[in-house]
């Protein structure tokens, strides 16, 4: 997540704090601005396309305004500019930020309750990934990685799947994709928790340097840093095929419903993706429509001339069998 200015901050401030989210003006924004700050609508837009560029926002013309949706959320932000402070101010440690809190009686028993908790989860989520091993997918992982993946059928609108693939189908697809591209699955304690591949962007040639990823986590343990692990093994091992260009086609809401969020959009952002684009309505499922969005995230420079593309079943990988 890229830095934004004072300013733009106020700009997403504004954003999130707006009763209708989904249809953002730079006129509704000169009217909140206007006589508070003394901002001209040139200043505004300017902030606006500074906040596209930067995966703030999405923006979507629609006759002659140009409508802005927030991409990533104030939760997310706020965490990123909490771990910023702590870098900043207090050299990357907890232990001086609690310090600075403590002057005497600043702490109550219930500000030391919560603290060892919340130090107790972190501590247990260390160990849990300590444990976790990154290794590439066999076609033989399919029946198990096929039982992480079912609830996502069933139950959510994160994939358009209406019916569960059969483990043969699930083996083909694993046993297709490793020919030219990686599929990992993490492991833990003898159990696989999640996966993540990439497949092919678009067939022609010219397109080898991109390709589209996904990644699933065992339901119970999202948000315990597995996702990223899987990312950033599949990103290694995608540099040194020579890709270049990383695309997520992610299943979007305005509104959080029962059978999607916005979690993947914000956990690509977290993970350097931009937004590119948006197609409304593309998806019914569940009896209701959704859009998708499309994420790219570039992992290597754009020369004149670049390296030919290296298909993973002509790469040595023995370390990642035993894994990383």
């Amino acid at each position: 997540m890229k830095k934004i200015s004072e300013s733009e901050q106020e700009i997403m401030m504004a954003i999130w704090n707006a009763e209708n989210k989904n249809s953002i003006t730079a006129s509704y924004l000169e009217e909140v601005f206007g006589e508070k700050k003394g901002w001209k609508k040139t200043s505004i837009l300017t902030f606006l396309s500074r906040l596209v560029e930067k995966g703030y926002l999405s923006c979507e013309k629609n006759g002659k305004s140009n409508f802005y949706e927030p991409i990533v959320s104030y939760e997310e932000f706020s965490r990123r500019e909490s771990k910023h402070i702590l870098d900043k101010l207090y050299r990357n440690s907890l232990k001086n930020f609690v310090v600075s809190l403590y002057d005497g009686d600043e702490l109550s028993r219930q500000d030391v309750k919560e603290l060892r908790e919340f130090l107790d989860e972190i501590s247990t989520k260390s160990e849990d990934m300590s444990k976790s091993v990154i290794r590439i997918a066999k076609p033989e992982d399919a029946e198990e990685l096929l039982k992480i993946y079912a609830p996502y059928v069933k139950h959510t609108a994160i994939t358009f799947e209406y019916e569960v693939p059969t483990v043969e189908e699930f083996r083909d697809r694993i046993e297709h994709i490793l020919k030219r591209h990686p599929y990992l699955a993490a492991e833990r304690d003898g159990e696989l928790i999640g996966y993540a591949y990439a497949g092919v962007f678009n067939e022609r040639a010219a397109c080898d340097r991109s390709v589209e990823t996904a990644i699933y986590v065992r339901q119970d343990g999202r948000k315990d840093g597995i996702g990223r692990m899987l990312y950033e093994a599949l990103e290694k091992i995608l540099s040194e095929q020579n890709i270049l260009n990383l695309n997520a086609c992610i299943a979007y809401v305005d509104d959080d419903d029962p059978y999607l969020t916005k979690n993947s959009v914000e956990f690509h952002n977290h993970m350097g993706y931009r937004f590119v684009g948006r197609f409304r309505r593309c998806g019914y499922k569940f009896g209701r429509w959704y859009d998708l969005v499309w994420m790219e995230k570039y992992i290597g420079e754009h020369v004149e001339k670049p390296e030919k593309v290296i298909w993973f079943d002509e790469m040595k990988y023995d370390k990642m069998k035993r894994g990383i």
